[in-house]
């Protein structure tokens, strides 16, 4: 394999890792982003794929909902995991009105 074809592999493995170290929780063992566990972040990514346009689960929303600070994932739009996971900005931000959450930003 060559340098470049496992660099290509790598670096989006190296930028998931470094991201959820950057993104544990202080008081906690599992890793949050925004008062959002990875794990339940992960259940959201089939309702914000380009790819596949579906409502949120339950699993989604559950995770979403306890969170006071919506506008905390806005400083995320920018980032290269938006890209690495094929993220659609605008269908991640309609994931509060879609789980009926009130009060939730529609725009960063």
């Amino acid at each position: 394999m060559k340098a470049s074809s496992a660099l290509k592999i790598m670096l989006p493995v190296v930028t998931v890792m470094v991201a959820a170290i950057f993104a544990i929780g202080v008081d906690s063992d599992v890793p949050t982003i925004c008062g959002v566990t990875v794990p339940g972040l992960f259940s959201c990514l089939p309702a914000v794929r380009t790819t596949n346009n579906t409502l949120p689960t339950p699993g989604c929303c559950d995770a979403i909902r306890p969170v006071h600070n919506l506008t905390c994932f806005c400083q995320y739009k920018s980032s290269p995991l938006v890209k690495i996971f094929s993220i659609d900005i605008d269908l991640a931000l309609k994931l509060p009105k879609n789980c009926r959450i009130k009060g939730a930003p529609s725009h960063c």
